[in-house]
C-alpha cells in the first residue's frame, strides 16, 4: 500500500481513505500529539462525499482539499494530505558532503531512500535548534520521495482552494514559487509539487533547483 499515493481515487476510494487514516496515525504514534476527533471527522466526511459522488456520478466539493498543518518558526503552514506518505521522527539521517545546503542528508524508511530537506532554508526562514518536537513529513509525487523537516505537526484541516488569498507582498519571489496562497485562518499552503520538482532538479544539478 505504501507504494501508492494516498490521494483518494475514483477507482478505489475506500481503500485510499483507509490508507490515509492509517498513515497519518502511524506518524503520530511516536508524537506527543494525536489526531483529534475533528481530524478523524474530516476523513469520515470525505468518505461520505466519495460515497455520494459514486452514487450520483458527480464530483463533490472539487475545491476542498484535506491538508496536514505544521509549524515553521512563528507561522503555520500546510501541505496536501494527498502528497503525504508518512510523518516520521527525525532519525537515521546520513549527511552528504558537497550538496545543496537545503538538503540535510539522506534517510530511509521501509526500504525507501529519500532526501531530507530543510524547508526553512528553501522558504528563507531563520533556522532553529533541533528538538524532539521536530518531524519529517515524507512527501511523494509520482516516483519521487523527499522528506521536509518541520518544527512540529499541528493536526489536520480542510481548505477551500477557491477561497485562498494572495501571498503577502513582502515574500520574495524565491519563496513565493513554493507557496500557493493563504487560507482564511492565515495558514500558508505549500506547493508540494513545485518543491519536489525543484529538489529533484537541485540533486540533478540542472540549474532549475533551489538556491539558498
Amino acid at each position: 500500500m505504501r507504494d501508492r499515493n494516498i490521494a483518494p481515487s475514483q477507482e478505489n476510494p475506500w481503500s485510499e481513505i483507509h490508507a490515509m487514516l492509517q498513515r497519518v496515525r502511524a506518524g503520530f504514534e511516536q508524537s506527543p500529539d494525536s489526531l483529534s476527533s475533528a481530524d478523524e471527522e474530516i476523513l469520515r466526511r470525505r468518505a461520505r462525499e466519495y460515497a455520494r459522488s459514486g452514487e450520483t456520478g458527480c464530483n463533490v466539493e472539487q475545491d476542498l482539499q484535506d491538508v496536514l498543518l505544521f509549524s515553521l518558526g512563528n507561522r503555520n503552514y500546510a501541505v496536501p494530505c494527498s502528497m503525504i506518505e508518512e510523518v516520521l521522527p527525525m532519525q537515521n539521517l546520513v549527511a552528504l558532503p558537497q550538496t545543496n545546503r537545503a538538503i540535510l542528508g539522506i534517510s530511509s524508511h521501509r526500504g525507501v531512500l529519500f532526501a531530507v530537506v530543510d524547508i526553512k532554508r528553501v522558504l528563507h526562514i531563520p533556522a532553529s535548534d533541533l528538538t524532539t518536537m521536530h518531524r519529517v513529513v515524507m512527501l511523494r509525487h509520482e516516483k519521487v520521495h523527499i522528506g521536509i523537516l518541520v518544527d512540529g505537526v499541528q493536526g489536520m484541516d480542510s481548505f477551500d482552494l477557491s477561497r485562498l488569498r494572495d501571498l503577502p507582498r513582502e515574500l520574495s519571489e524565491q519563496t513565493r514559487r513554493f507557496l500557493r496562497g493563504v487560507s482564511e485562518n492565515e495558514v500558508l499552503l505549500v506547493d508540494a509539487v513545485a518543491l519536489l520538482r525543484a529538489m529533484t532538479a537541485t540533486e540533478a544539478g540542472n540549474g532549475r533547483g533551489v538556491t539558498v
